[in-house]
């Protein structure tokens, strides 16, 4: 499971900037409750909040890594629609995901699929910065 292979790289790389464990230890490897905050070489953030050793939430600062960004690459979303979709979000104060839903952009009931794919991206993604690759 991903956390198995989470804590082993961390044990190995130790390459984060903060971590809720007080003994220092990755949330996943001690099925703690926490949070795993990352920085790219590019100085970009992702941060995992994990509850009970499970990624919970994760958010990262960089556009390439974005919702909308997933949704337009795997072919869900036009650029244009990511567009109309970041620019209600906007103007209504809230998120992209309301927007989306607001707008009709997602079906309902894939939302749970595309977040949670978009969720593994993010992990993955988070994989390869403590690895430094």
């Amino acid at each position: 499971p991903w956390t198995a292979w989470a804590a082993a790289v961390y044990a190995s790389r130790r390459r984060h900037s903060a971590s809720s464990s007080a003994s220092g230890k990755c949330p996943a490897a001690t099925s703690a409750t926490g949070w795993l905050q990352l920085s790219s070489e590019s100085g970009r953030m992702l941060q995992i909040s994990f509850r009970r050793g499970t990624p919970e939430h994760l958010e990262s600062d960089d556009p390439d890594h974005s919702l909308l960004r997933h949704l337009i690459t795997r072919g869900t979303l036009t650029a244009a629609q990511g567009h109309t979709a970041e620019e209600h979000a906007q103007k209504q104060g809230g998120d992209v995901v309301t927007a989306l839903f607001q707008l009709q952009l997602i079906p309902p009931a894939e939302a749970h699929k595309l977040l949670g794919e978009h969720m593994f991206s993010l992990l993955d993604r988070a994989l390869v910065m403590m690895i430094g690759v």
